[in-house]
């Protein structure tokens, strides 16, 4: 069942989990991941990221993230919110736990975010240049492709970089709100500075912030919204997480970029999964800030 491309990826993090002791079999089985073309395989990326936290596990499923982070924005930014959230939880200890490992994996993770968009700048040149060869250098129509092509690269380069930006501008931005909870006395105000500090964030909610999650694999859900009267605060001795409820539309991430959910129906072909979606392009999801639940 293990040399099936289309292996159920539970099984994989079972086996990986079960046998982490063995470091021979934690290759194969990372690389079966790797070769992996289930649909389901990075639905499971936050799981992964958990077994991180296992000592035998921790450098080969750490190098394994950070190299597929050069291939899929959806797999960066999960990795990157789930490293926001330890490195909140500041751990000083030393291990796998440590809060300088995140600080370190999430400017792995950004560099693997430039490399990706340089490689996907790089492969729409490519094609271009081997569909129309030599005519690029020898007429005026030759010439406005190239710069036509170059132009598409270009955006569509900008457009990865502005949505990881933003997106981790966001992440810090909600973690912030958390810290400044905590801070507040007494606990009673604290509804109050949430509602106070989310109006603050809606104001200056960066225009391409997106969630890694949706009801198709590789989608995303960009944040529209937010609505700070239906947020909710809980204290707990050492922590404040907090409830924060968003209006979101679906994207999905296609060769040609981010498609709102307008244009799902239409290049779901392009995608490995067949899943059906809704028809509806606007919902509201309750979610909690990162390293709070």
């Amino acid at each position: 069942q293990l040399n099936d491309p289309m292996c159920d990826p539970n099984t994989l993090l079972y086996c990986l989990f079960r046998y982490r002791r063995n470091k021979p079999l934690v290759t194969i089985l990372l690389e079966k991941l790797e070769l992996s073309t289930h649909p389901e395989t990075d639905s499971y990326t936050l799981h992964l990221c958990y077994l991180m936290l296992i000592e035998e596990l921790a450098m080969p499923l750490e190098q394994w993230l950070v190299a597929r982070t050069k291939t899929s924005l959806h797999f960066a930014l999960q990795v990157y919110w789930f490293c926001q959230g330890m490195i909140e939880d500041h751990d000083n200890r030393p291990g796998a736990s440590n809060y300088k490992r995140f600080l370190r994996i999430q400017r792995e993770v950004q560099t693997g975010v430039g490399h990706q968009a340089e490689q996907r700048a790089n492969t729409i040149m490519t094609d271009e240049h081997s569909q129309h060869g030599s005519s690029y250098a020898k007429d005026r129509k030759g010439k406005l492709r190239s710069l036509q092509a170059t132009n598409r690269a270009l955006a569509d380069a900008v457009e990865l970089r502005n949505v990881f930006r933003d997106v981790t501008r966001f992440v810090e931005q909600v973690t912030n709100i958390s810290i400044t909870l905590r801070q507040t006395e007494p606990r009673s105000e604290r509804d109050t500075t949430l509602i106070r500090e989310l109006e603050t964030l809606q104001k200056t909610l960066p225009p391409s912030a997106h969630l890694p999650a949706g009801s198709l694999v590789g989608s995303f859900q960009k944040v529209l919204s937010i609505l700070p009267y239906e947020a909710k605060s809980f204290s707990t001795r050492e922590r404040n997480p907090y409830m924060l409820v968003l209006e979101v539309s679906e994207v999905v991430e296609t060769e040609d970029g981010l498609a709102d959910s307008e244009s799902i129906a239409s290049s779901i072909h392009e995608l490995r999964t067949k899943r059906s979606r809704g028809a509806g392009a606007t919902l509201a999801r309750a979610v909690t800030a990162p390293g709070r639940v």
